[in-house]
């Protein structure tokens, strides 16, 4: 163990176990998010616009991969607030898709100017 995990030791966000930002048994808790389509609200593939719903500036697609509740909301908030970026891959581990990808993005949690400075 080096210094800077002495220091900073990583611990599961939902149950506190060592040396995990995510364990399996958490990680099992998070509930996938059922896709939508960015314009409508409506269920759609993947996340897809609806034919319909296409506006010339609107977006094609959003990909929501977990519900905004219970774990999800600890984890975005140790993102957000205490700079644990490890946790964005460490949630997208194994999710096809996001590696492949070249259009797809993750997209940064917005945070005021003062506490970004």
């Amino acid at each position: 163990m080096n210094l800077w995990d002495w220091l900073f030791p990583i611990r599961c966000v939902g149950c506190g176990k060592w040396e995990e930002w995510l364990c399996g048994r958490c990680r099992g808790k998070l509930k996938w998010a059922e896709q939508r389509c960015p314009e409508c609200g409506e269920r759609s593939i993947g996340g897809w616009s609806h034919q319909r719903c296409v506006r010339p500036w609107g977006m094609n697609g959003l990909m929501i991969v977990y519900e905004y509740e219970g774990l999800m909301q600890k984890i975005v908030k140790e993102i957000k607030y205490r700079f644990c970026r490890e946790l964005i891959g460490v949630c997208l581990e194994g999710i096809d898709g996001f590696k492949e990808e070249k259009e797809g993005v993750v997209v940064p949690i917005p945070l005021h100017w003062q506490r970004e400075n």
